[in-house]
């Protein structure tokens, strides 16, 4: 059996920071949501790393949630692994960023903020046009 050309060893989360006070910069802000991708790989190209991080505004309730989460990957040689990293990567590690983010808000009140379930890669490329 072939093996897998990504596989996850471990998450870790980097930041949770939750707050209930908006900035000005926050209320004037039309982003309620905000997402960045980030990733690279060791020099023989056998790991990889790839890290999310989400920023959520709720206006109405004066929540700001920020999750940041790194996962670690194991890679086996593949043409263009950086592009396979960063996407495969951030499709494997956004549930758990989903995930904690929506616990973390939920600690707080009965409606915990959601974040849909999102191609990862149309996310990429809206992402990479509004640059």
């Amino acid at each position: 059996m072939d093996k897998p050309v990504i596989s996850l060893e471990k998450y870790e989360v980097d930041e949770i920071n939750f707050s209930r006070t908006l900035t000005d910069e926050d209320k004037e802000n039309s982003e309620v949501f905000d997402v960045n991708f980030s990733g690279g790989l060791t020099e023989d190209e056998k790991y990889g790393k790839v890290t999310i991080s989400v920023t959520c505004l709720d206006k109405e309730t004066f929540r700001k949630v920020t999750v940041t989460v790194s996962g670690y990957f194991l890679l086996n040689d593949t043409e263009n692994i950086k592009e396979y990293l960063i996407v495969n990567g951030s499709a494997i590690i956004f549930p758990y960023v989903r995930s904690i983010l929506s616990m973390v808000t939920s600690f707080d009140s009965e409606t915990a903020l959601l974040i849909p379930t999102v191609n990862i890669l149309d996310l990429m490329k809206d992402k990479s046009e509004s640059k």
